[in-house]
């Protein structure tokens, strides 16, 4: 059975992603990775051919605010709530994107954020 296919954004060339999106770290990814044969025969993206339902596992989306490369705090990743049906916890950190490790670009303060959150996460999941 064909199961379809998940949507794929767009494929942004490394050029908008400096001038357009002034992103330049994912713009010099960009130009090492220039993504996929598929991606670039159709860099307009595709939608998902069999588009699956509202989650309703609770959920619980960390945000490390400074990360480059999921951008987690923009306005499409804020609407991460409309598609689940159960509780949902949205936590923003002041980190790029390793949210559990303690460095330069995540003070133990944050760390110590998100770890709360997880475990205040699993501990109201419930029990099977």
């Amino acid at each position: 059975m064909d199961a379809g296919m998940l949507a794929r954004p767009p494929l942004f060339s490394a050029d908008d992603l400096l001038h357009k999106y002034k992103s330049p770290s994912t713009a010099a990814l960009r130009r090492m990775y220039p993504g996929c044969d598929a991606c670039k025969a159709q860099p307009e993206g595709n939608a998902a051919a069999h588009p699956v339902p509202n989650t309703s596992v609770p959920s619980l989306f960390v945000c490390g605010a400074q990360d480059p490369a999921i951008m987690c705090n923009r306005p499409y990743a804020l609407r991460t709530r409309e598609y689940v049906s159960s509780e949902y916890t949205y936590v923003k950190v002041e980190c790029a994107h390793d949210v559990l490790t303690e460095s330069d670009s995540c003070p133990a303060a944050e760390v110590a954020k998100v770890t709360a959150a997880i475990l205040d996460h699993l501990q109201q999941a419930p029990t099977p």
